[in-house]
């Protein structure tokens, strides 16, 4: 059922949710019409990252020194019903998740209570854990595997999703270059969104943490 197997481990997947959010920022100003955001500075050693396609799924990401939880929630897949119904969690969604994470299902910000699948990854850990969910018979019966795709496919999977939904085709040095942590320069910044200025842009740099050139 889940793809865990080919979600990347933390460290890569924080770097990719960073690249995303900000190539997002870069192509639309707006916050409330973009997919991918990241917060370096959601407390002391914490970082968020989100997805909302504004349709009624999401993901959550919260990385700490104690690990990192991924939470999603895809509105049309069967997982959904519960919720949908009010009849809480899909059965075992939530257990054994440890207790050195479990900070993250008190966070009110995280909406724990719309989930349709949750991954994780103590500090220390070879690979992501998940609770023992029954899923009901389908290919992708949580959503993971459409919700994850464009983290486990990296650059290539945003390119594909800026194509789709900016109706942009961006350039592949650039876009490698974002995945990479290139410092964002005025070089960059052209190929990416020529229409941007590096002083618009960085503040939205900061808080997803990501360097500029001369910074």
């Amino acid at each position: 059922m889940s793809c865990s197997a080919a979600v990347p481990a933390p460290d890569l997947l924080e770097r990719r949710w960073r690249a995303m959010a900000v190539l997002d920022a870069l192509l639309c100003p707006e916050w409330d019409q973009r997919y991918y955001s990241f917060d370096a500075r959601w407390a002391a050693g914490e970082r968020v990252g989100t997805m909302r396609d504004g349709s009624g799924d999401h993901l959550t990401a919260w990385f700490s020194a104690a690990g990192t939880v991924v939470k999603g929630f895809a509105h049309e897949s069967p997982m959904a019903r519960p919720v949908a119904d009010d009849e809480g969690q899909w059965e075992g969604l939530y257990e054994g998740l440890p207790s050195a994470l479990a900070a993250f299902l008190g966070e009110p910000a995280f909406v724990v209570d719309e989930a349709t699948f949750c991954l994780w990854w103590p500090a220390g850990a070879a690979g992501w854990g998940r609770g023992p969910v029954t899923p009901p018979d389908g290919p992708d019966p949580d959503g993971s595997r459409e919700l994850l795709a464009p983290f486990i496919e990296g650059v290539a999977g945003y390119r594909a999703f800026a194509g789709s939904y900016f109706d942009r085709d961006l350039p592949l040095a650039a876009v490698e270059a974002v995945f990479a942590h290139q410092p964002l320069d005025a070089a960059l910044l052209a190929a990416l969104a020529p229409e941007r200025s590096l002083a618009e842009v960085e503040a939205e740099l900061a808080e997803a943490g990501y360097p500029r050139a001369g910074a």
